[in-house]
């Protein structure tokens, strides 16, 4: 069992943060002294207290799926990734990560393996490339999602926007691959030149697939 990150303690209540959601939640040595207290905001961690009035916590693996670990985390980071962004309008860092969850989710991909080269994805035996991009209302016309690398293992682009206030999905694309390919190698072209398709042109060759 590891000993609990308290926050900040008052007579015989303590607040401590969940190793599992990252959220703050409290609990009382009177009250929880039996049987401990789950975290409320995702149920995935105890925090119990040992005879000696100290603090332990410890995740829960009974019952817990990894999706809901996964929903868990991101419920803490995409709130702070928005604010980031909001702030000095750069990513954080986390925008492919959010895409390729979001869409499992939503369109029932099977994730790979991290590190697998030329697709993030599959749906049956298609392998599907998952490009993420934070993209509100105000985006400008020139915004380009990440490069694509020519000749991967690959049958399928999607491409995920997040609204850039909160990374809650608000549409998702995807094109074929082998077209998306001819667009970015058209000769005098710029997606040529810089390697990557910008939004507006990856729509044109794309269908969007969510919402229906």
């Amino acid at each position: 069992m590891d000993k609990a990150i308290v926050l900040d303690r008052y007579g015989n209540n303590a607040a401590i943060q969940c190793p599992s959601c990252s959220k703050a939640f409290v609990i009382s040595q009177l009250l929880n002294r039996k049987n401990g207290r789950k975290c409320p905001h995702c149920e995935n961690s105890i925090a119990t207290f040992t005879a000696g009035g100290q603090l332990h916590c410890e995740l829960v693996d009974e019952g817990v799926s990894l999706e809901s670990r996964v929903r868990g985390i991101l419920s803490v980071v995409k709130p702070l990734a928005a604010k980031f962004y909001r702030l000095t309008e750069k990513p954080l860092g986390v925008t492919g990560e959010v895409a390729e969850f979001v869409a499992s989710e939503i369109l029932g991909l099977k994730l790979v393996p991290a590190r697998t080269i030329g697709y993030d994805a599959l749906r049956g035996k298609e392998r599907i490339q998952i490009k993420g991009r934070a993209y509100g209302t105000d985006a400008k016309p020139g915004q380009r999602i990440s490069r694509i690398k020519l000749e991967a293992p690959c049958d399928t682009v999607l491409l995920v926007l997040l609204d850039n206030a909160t990374l809650d999905p608000r549409e998702m694309w995807q094109a074929d691959y082998k077209r998306v390919c001819e667009e970015l190698t058209k000769p005098g072209s710029k997606s040529r030149d810089r390697g990557a398709l910008g939004v507006p042109a990856f729509k044109r060759i794309a269908k969007r697939v969510w919402p229906v």
